[in-house]
């Protein structure tokens, strides 16, 4: 929205995505990505933001835009730097969005939700590649140039793409914030509480870990062993305890969240 509290069109919206930074980790901020207060592993369309403020006729048409897609653990929906043609709701389960240099070298940008959306650019190829960590992972695939055009006709769903826009940016942000300026295990606690307020079940004192420790580290910017000393330093000043390789039992939880905080 500009300062003049008009809506700006969708493209001038996409533009502004992109973040010029010397080290590029901002380039997150070209994915579209909302939140999930609580643990939904079938989230539907009219529950996110997209849909804020539109009628049920509105939502019926984008719901009857979307073409269903369904991966398997591995699979890859699309991969760095193939044309922007379609945006993705993810419904049920976990993936991750990566992107490689010319020298092999790998950075997980983000892991994507039910609710999450992925696939808009400002430009015309994307620059990561999103790759199933569950079996299954189902999404919504829309066709990106309607999915504009309609923006462009409709001022809620402008609204609407602009606050998705804005959660990615601080989103973006904190991740930036947490991976320069935190210790190890503080990283390792940030990571544990975007897992609980995203996918969930919030309120429950365990969070199942869908990615692997070397998954974990590329997000964090760690190597693998620092990720597992991190772990360990947490369980063993008994924050939490890890039942086996994918479930983290939260013992201390107020500790964990004063750890993951960036206040």
């Amino acid at each position: 929205m500009s300062p003049s509290g008009d809506i700006r069109p969708l493209g001038d919206a996409l533009k502004d995505l992109a973040i010029d930074s010397a080290s590029r980790t901002s380039n997150i901020n070209k994915m579209l990505i909302t939140a999930l207060p609580q643990m939904n592993l079938n989230r539907k369309l009219a529950d996110t933001d997209l849909c804020i403020d539109l009628s049920d006729e509105d939502i019926r048409q984008l719901e009857n835009m979307a073409s269903t897609i369904t991966l398997t653990k591995g699979d890859c929906l699309f991969q760095q730097h193939c044309l922007a043609k379609q945006m993705f709701m993810m419904t049920r389960g976990v993936m991750l969005l990566e992107r490689s240099n010319s020298e092999g070298r790998r950075q997980v940008m983000a892991f994507i939700f039910p609710g999450d959306f992925l696939g808009f650019t400002p430009g015309s190829h994307l620059d990561y590649s999103a790759i199933a960590l569950t079996d299954p992972v189902e999404l919504k695939a829309f066709s990106r140039d309607e999915i504009t055009r309609r923006g462009d006709q409709q001022p809620e769903l402008r609204a609407n793409i602009a606050q998705i826009n804005n959660k990615v940016l601080a989103r973006t942000l904190d991740q930036v914030f947490a991976i320069g300026h935190k210790k190890a295990h503080e990283k390792i606690c940030f990571l544990l509480v975007q897992i609980r307020e995203r996918y969930g079940p919030y309120d429950a004192d365990y969070v199942d870990l869908m990615m692997t420790r070397k998954d974990i580290g590329d997000y964090l910017g760690l190597t693998l062993e620092t990720v597992s000393r991190a772990l360990a330093k947490l369980k063993s000043e008994g924050i939490i305890r890890i039942s086996d390789n994918s479930r983290i039992h939260i013992v201390q939880p107020n500790v964990l969240n004063d750890l993951a905080s960036l206040e």
